[in-house]
């Protein structure tokens, strides 16, 4: 597992013009990725084990029309998990899948605003915003950018319909939030849909794939996956085992080229 995580990164370098250039993995990198992997792997399976027989999978419900709350079931929360993300997780995603620097980046499901100071950061956006619809994760994100004096917008709101207008952003990131929204098959498809329609074209969508769900929730994403048949705007573009990023083609292609698995 760790090693093919090491060379999809590899690979997944230098692979169009985001990057610019062809980066070679020295020993020492590769040394040094494969223990961040270790990390990765081990703690988001250590972490999840003690939920294994807690989780309880959300009801699918298909009939209703709306976004509801009602339908959102939250993650409890783990520090230490926190922490990770933070320092490995997410460093690691913007290093082997090289998203675009600058422009304007939204996360989808941002929770207590964990990723959104290492977005600022290493992203350097011009603008960047998190999207949550439990307004009790969404007042901590607040007070969490406040404290560290950063110019981030958090706003409480539903991947499933999202307040802003169409082509709003260059780059949309989500850690998972597609794949537990209520509705089932159903509501995952109005929220790609919803992702695809405030991305500009070619802007970029980075996502978990269902690797990391089943290494990170075993239970409640079991079985779970996201209907990229029905998404054929947004093309698969790299892969990095764990992490995917996808681009917004202003020429959709057809639905039996968009089948990945994922």
């Amino acid at each position: 597992m760790v090693q093919l995580v090491l060379s999809s990164v590899g690979t997944s370098l230098g692979q169009d013009g985001d990057v610019g250039r062809n980066l070679p993995i020295s020993c020492v990198h590769k040394r040094a990725v494969m223990r961040l992997v270790k990390h990765v792997f081990f703690f988001q399976l250590g972490a999840a084990m003690p939920f294994v027989f807690l989780e309880e999978p959300p009801v699918k419900d298909e009939s209703r029309s709306a976004p509801e709350l009602s339908e959102y079931k939250p993650f409890g929360n783990m520090e230490s998990r926190n922490s990770l993300q933070g320092r490995v997780e997410i460093p690691m995603l913007l290093w082997a899948l090289r998203p675009p620097v600058g422009g304007r980046v939204l996360e989808v499901g941002c929770g207590r605003g964990i990723a959104l100071p290492v977005l600022a950061e290493r992203l350097r956006p011009s603008s960047l915003v998190g999207v949550d619809i439990d307004p009790a994760l969404v007042a901590i994100a607040r007070r969490q950018m406040r404290a560290a004096e950063l110019d981030v917008t958090v706003l409480e709101g539903d991947v499933r319909e999202l307040p802003f207008d169409d082509g709003s952003f260059d780059l949309v990131i989500d850690f998972g939030t597609c794949y537990h929204v209520g509705g089932g098959v159903s509501g995952a498809r109005t929220a790609l849909s919803e992702i695809g329609r405030v991305l500009r074209p070619g802007g970029r969508f980075v996502h978990e794939t269902p690797v990391a769900q089943h290494l990170a929730h075993p239970v409640r994403s079991f079985g779970r996956r996201l209907p990229w048949a029905t998404q054929s705007a947004l093309v698969s573009e790299r892969r990095a085992i764990l992490w995917s990023m996808r681009r917004k083609s202003a020429l959709p292609r057809s639905a039996t080229d968009n089948r990945d698995g994922e």
